[in-house]
């Protein structure tokens, strides 16, 4: 267990949000918390789901996707201290996820397609970033976007790193920590 999830171990993050005029229920409830290792079969069916269904990309695209969560999950599980692995669950079941790789690498955030556009996505970023600032090495966490992942990170408070060409379509993308 990472030493993130040690200290969160009792003491989960309650979010509730409420939403109005939407095709959601008024009120929206979700708790995040460390990810375990009993969560991999659900974070990783939520993996496939999500890319599947909600990413802009070619099939090939969705393909090589895939590989890397997969490789992301396998890293994670030998390297527990050095990432902030964070799920949220509605009723147990997990929604959402993120993994930040040594405080500054966001390679993972991944919200069920039922469950989009209710604030899981921003309360996971909100957290992770909360998380690593203290503890990571650079002044940024980095990601790269998917085409249609662009609006919300930008959002979010990441800006576009210029020069930066990426494959599969990804736009590179970073969060100053000093800055928000």
């Amino acid at each position: 267990m990472c030493s993130f999830a040690a200290q969160w171990r009792d003491a989960f993050l309650h979010i509730s949000h409420r939403r109005s005029g939407r095709r959601f229920p008024a009120k929206e409830s979700f708790m995040i918390r460390p990810a375990t290792l009993a969560d991999v079969p659900e974070i990783a069916a939520l993996m496939r789901q999500t890319i599947t269904v909600s990413v802009d990309a070619s099939d090939d695209e969705k393909a090589i996707f895939l590989e890397n969560t997969a490789a992301t999950l396998k890293w994670w599980k030998q390297h527990q201290d050095h990432c902030v692995h964070l799920v949220a669950t509605d009723d147990d079941m997990v929604t959402g996820v993120i993994l930040v790789r040594d405080f500054w690498n966001l390679c993972s955030l991944f919200v069920d397609p039922a469950h989009q556009r209710r604030g899981i996505g921003r309360a996971l970023v909100q957290a992770a970033i909360a998380a690593c600032r203290p503890r990571s090495e650079r002044p940024v966490m980095r990601l790269n976007a998917a085409r249609n992942a662009v609006p919300f990170y930008l959002a979010m408070g990441f800006t576009p790193i210029p020069g930066r060409d990426m494959l599969h379509g990804a736009t590179a993308m970073e969060f100053q920590f000093g800055v928000h």
